[in-house]
């Protein structure tokens, strides 16, 4: 009879606790270090690769990752506020895919693949993409000339003219420092000359991206106005 009969000894010897998880239970992932599970606990956001931090990563020993992507030495804010935070997230850049080709104080170059995930409704390349590289590549020859210790940069004005569709390839974009000029209010503003490039050297889209490197006593006391501000109104 097969009712209350025991499955032969060979069976129960052979089996797996594996083949008894339901089908669609995935398998147990290899459980980390407890050290590696404690550092990336402890970080805000997933450590940045060799790929993002690139080849110069050997020549800083303290990476810091500016807000536009180029690796420079830790500044003493970020020591102080974060003790060991040494790499500064990158979304933006990261996901559009900016690679920097160049950087000088007056002239900055870097480019941008044209992928169908950068496309507007009737696949061609939406026109905010192009304006995010020109103001990255503009926001990079700003930081050239900040003293991150005292000051931060900002882009404060975008004037771009969109000539020429894209589709596919690469898009180069450039950045041409034309004037600078003190601020009213403290600080220096920046003129930039920005275009951008297809791979036929058309010009895609070009304008003007004005930038202000910003005293942080400016900010600080901007900070108390507006806190100021909305006591009176309360």
């Amino acid at each position: 009879r097969l009712f209350g009969r025991k499955p032969p000894r060979k069976q129960l010897l052979h089996r797996s606790p594996l083949a008894e998880a339901p089908p669609s239970m995935p398998p147990t992932p290899a459980r980390a270090s407890s050290t590696t599970a404690q550092s990336a606990a402890a970080l805000p956001y997933p450590p940045l690769n060799d790929r993002q931090l690139g080849t110069d990563a050997a020549d800083c020993p303290v990476p810091t990752r500016t807000r536009s992507g180029i690796l420079v030495r830790e500044n003493r804010e970020a020591r102080l506020r974060a003790g060991a935070l040494k790499e500064m997230p990158m979304a933006l850049v990261d996901t559009l895919r900016i690679t920097t080709v160049s950087v000088a104080k007056d002239r900055v170059e870097a480019t941008m693949p044209i992928t169908p995930d950068l496309f507007q409704p009737f696949g061609f390349l939406h026109g905010g993409a192009t304006i995010a590289l020109l103001e990255t590549v503009a926001s990079i020859g700003t930081e050239q000339s900040t003293d991150f210790d005292v000051e931060r940069p900002f882009g404060i004005d975008v004037h771009v003219r969109h000539r020429k569709s894209g589709t596919a390839g690469l898009l180069r974009g450039v950045a041409e420092l034309e004037r600078e000029e003190p601020a009213r209010s403290g600080g220096v503003k920046q003129f930039w000359r920005v275009t951008a490039f297809d791979d036929e050297g058309d010009v895609v889209s070009d304008g003007t991206i004005m930038t202000k490197i910003v005293p942080l006593a400016r900010l600080e006391e901007k900070a108390r106005e507006r806190a100021a501000s909305r006591e009176q109104v309360l």
